[in-house]
């Protein structure tokens, strides 16, 4: 039904066997394809194309000859299968030729946009090649010349960005419709505490970049030359850098992505690459459903200038919160503005001023935390999202 490219390289449908190195959390945002189809009885396919690896650096890996990457990505899979426990649930394939059916190719542009002409040549054995845009912001202008002219490439996101200037100004050819394939929600994210009793106040989460010192190459470079940005997620960075002043409406657990931004450096970090010293020890510190839970609102902060909100403002409202989100970050999602969440334009006084105005509307307050709960429960679970997967490439045969 379909395949996935190179799904041992993030963390996005399972595990790279290098966080259980370094004892990282996976997100899994579209595990749900993993899980959901093995549970409807189904074995996935997974292609490796040999391009990568998700253990040894692209820096050192790409060096090596051919057969000395083929022969480690064969050990590395086998890890990667039982470090996910996927034994007997996936059939890994390493040439497109083994695969009977070729009509949908599913891949993340997140790392794949490294070595254009190997995906080039992997999109061409399939009738539709879906080039997911998770983590856009970072690179855009590579991911943009990356798979420009691919003929059966389709565009996905979380959301439809295809109104956003952003995603505009960086792929002016794309012309074709915006599959929207969302991150879903998973069951552990309850409502467990009445509305009434909790916090009268916001929660802000997530991590931010600090550009000025995360962006290197041409990582991170495009969004400070295009937006002039000093982060990724705006809202964030300025709750956590006026967390003090903002304590009586808003309490903070946004954190710096690159704790060591902040933090001084332990002896062996000193010794790492940048990217590896992501250890957000900080960020999950706490048990994000209980924090929810103690909360009436939520400021998740969305990656504002792509256009793209956070999972965690959908995780928040399905544990009861009311969202404080950026309203142009949430077309294609089935949200009303002042029914399913309150918008606000990324202004930390009209954030303040929503809080307020809904603490002296409690009954609408209430109404709005069911709307949304009730909204992210039927549409964004696992089971009703991957049903709308297999129904979107029915569509497209």
């Amino acid at each position: 039904m379909f395949t996935i490219l190179n799904p041992h390289v993030s963390d996005f449908f399972g595990s790279p066997l290098s966080f259980k190195l370094l004892k990282r959390r996976a997100l899994r945002k579209y595990g749900y394809l993993l899980d959901e189809h093995i549970a409807a009885g189904h074995k996935v396919d997974v292609l490796v194309n040999n391009a990568f690896s998700g253990l040894i650096p692209d820096s050192i890996f790409r060096k090596l000859p051919g057969a000395v990457r083929s022969q480690l990505l064969r050990a590395e899979l086998k890890q990667w299968v039982e470090h996910n426990q996927l034994e007997g649930k996936v059939t890994v394939h390493f040439s497109p030729d083994t695969i009977p059916d070729k009509n949908i190719l599913l891949f993340l542009c997140y790392r794949n946009y490294l070595n254009p002409a190997m995906l080039r040549e992997t999109c061409r054995h399939f009738s539709v090649a879906i080039g997911h845009l998770t983590h856009y912001y970072a690179t855009p202008g590579d991911y943009s010349r990356a798979i420009e002219g691919i003929p059966n490439l389709l565009l996905a996101s979380d959301v439809d960005v295809t109104g956003n200037t952003f995603f505009r100004h960086f792929f002016p050819w794309y012309r074709k419709p915006m599959l929207v394939i969302p991150f879903a929600v998973y069951p552990r994210f309850q409502v467990v505490r009445r509305f009434d009793e909790r916090k009268p106040k916001a929660v802000a989460t997530g991590t931010f970049h600090m550009l000025e010192l995360d962006a290197s190459h041409n990582h991170l470079t495009d969004l400070k030359t295009y937006a002039g940005a000093r982060t990724v997620h705006p809202v964030r960075r300025e709750i956590y850098e006026r967390k003090e002043e903002l304590a009586d409406t808003i309490d903070c657990y946004c954190f710096p992505y690159f704790e060591t931004n902040v933090t001084k450096k332990k002896w062996y970090q000193r010794l790492l690459p940048k990217k590896l010293q992501v250890a957000q020890s900080s960020y999950f510190s706490f048990n994000i459903v209980d924090k929810y839970n103690e909360y009436k609102y939520v400021i998740v902060g969305e990656e504002y200038y792509n256009g793209i909100p956070g999972v965690g403002a959908f995780e928040a409202m399905a544990c009861g919160c009311v969202l404080l989100g950026n309203r142009t970050c949430y077309a294609g999602t089935g949200m009303e503005d002042g029914v399913h969440y309150l918008g606000h334009d990324n202004s930390i006084e009209e954030i303040n001023a929503l809080i307020s105005g809904g603490n002296a509307d409690p009954a609408r307050m209430l109404t709005i935390s069911k709307n949304a709960s009730a909204l992210v429960h039927s549409r964004y679970a696992p089971q009703a999202l991957y049903t709308q997967f297999v129904h979107l490439i029915q569509t497209l045969h």
